[in-house]
């Protein structure tokens, strides 16, 4: 997530729509994720709200905090649970140790890439396909990840080491996808969400760079942003963009993934980024959500996640800001109209299509 300062425009701006009705979408088309780990209660309520694939970190800190560790009982509990309410997990595989990175949120040192990749390796080979997870767990319905995401907002320093490098996170790209690839050849691997606004963030920039490396398009599937923006005629501008620029790559064939989109809410809009009253916030899955379901068959848009489930505090030495506020649930763990807002636009049916298909 990162921090945007915009200016709040009217709520009586409305999305840009391709049909006269707000549009639905595919089931499984709008998922989630979370501050914290959800409980088995929060997987039941998510399933009920329409969601069926959940975005969570596997944080390589996690598991392996000091050499050679893995410690899995974390994210055993968190498939589990999963897959007990029909909801697939989406791993980002995020997060270095202390002592492969000064800072969590960073990329590892290049000498401790190949630690990584065993990292990433053992993940695959326990949670995807025909994993040792799910042979040892035989009473669970198995639902493995089918994708996996090769970190997160790398065109942001403050997760790659202070400023962004498109050819290191190539490498670690093409590391990452052999890792994978090596346990589960069906996988489809994730570009890592790229941050966007038209006023500070930009994700052009670094997919441009990442697309002038060699060879490149070979190493992904999927293309995947963060959307950030005080309107939905703002979200739509940044996607027809970056689709643009793929296609100038000529690759506009691949599909886009938004693994963030999101609006915060309070009682009192005392702070000055996307965020307003709980019924504001509400609005915005609805308008949001409607403008990407409206724009995934013209635009290559198969799947957007709403940031995030459930709000929290702010921890200890950190501000308040507008994303500890853009749950659908409050802190205490009740429903805000956010929610029945999202519950309502997953039971939609799927607008026909009557554009043709994003090209190359």
């Amino acid at each position: 997530m990162c921090a945007l300062t915009v200016l709040f425009l009217s709520l009586a701006l409305a999305p840009v729509a391709e049909a006269s009705a707000l549009p639905g979408a595919p089931a499984g088309f709008l998922g989630t994720q979370s501050w914290i780990d959800p409980t088995p209660g929060d997987f039941a309520l998510m399933r009920v709200g329409g969601v069926r694939m959940f975005r969570d970190n596997l944080s390589w800190s996690a598991v392996e905090p000091r050499p050679g560790a893995r410690l899995w009982q974390r994210y055993d509990n968190i498939f589990a649970a999963a897959a007990a309410s029909g909801i697939e997990i989406f791993p980002v595989l995020f997060g270095s140790p202390e002592f492969a990175a000064d800072r969590a949120q960073h990329a590892p040192r290049p000498e401790l890439w190949s630690r990584y990749a065993s990292f990433v390796r053992d993940a695959v080979a326990r949670y995807g396909r025909g994993g040792s997870f799910w042979l040892a767990n035989p009473d669970l319905k198995a639902r493995p990840p089918r994708a996996w995401q090769v970190w997160n907002e790398p065109n942001l320093g403050s997760s790659w080491d202070g400023r962004p490098n498109a050819k290191e996170y190539v490498e670690l790209l093409k590391i990452t996808r052999s890792a994978i690839l090596s346990r589960d050849r069906r996988a489809k691997i994730v570009l890592a969400g790229l941050p966007s606004t038209t006023r500070r963030a930009q994700a052009s920039p670094f997919l441009r760079s990442v697309y002038r490396r060699p060879g490149v398009k070979r190493l992904f599937d999927v293309v995947a942003l963060h959307p950030y923006a005080y309107s939905a005629r703002t979200v739509v501008t940044i996607m027809r963009s970056t689709r643009a620029l793929m296609r100038r790559f000529s690759d506009g064939r691949t599909p886009i993934w938004v693994t963030e989109f999101g609006w915060g809410s309070q009682r009192e809009p005392s702070l000055p980024d996307l965020v307003g009253t709980e019924s504001d916030q509400a609005k915005r899955v609805t308008q949001l959500a409607s403008a990407l379901a409206s724009h995934r068959v013209s635009l290559g848009i198969e799947r957007a996640f709403w940031f995030c489930w459930q709000d929290r505090l702010p921890i200890p030495g950190e501000g308040d800001w507008w994303a500890l506020h853009t749950g659908l649930l409050r802190l205490d763990g009740t429903t805000k109209p956010a929610f029945r807002a999202f519950k309502a636009f997953t039971a939609r049916r799927p607008a026909k299509p009557h554009r043709r298909a994003h090209r190359r």
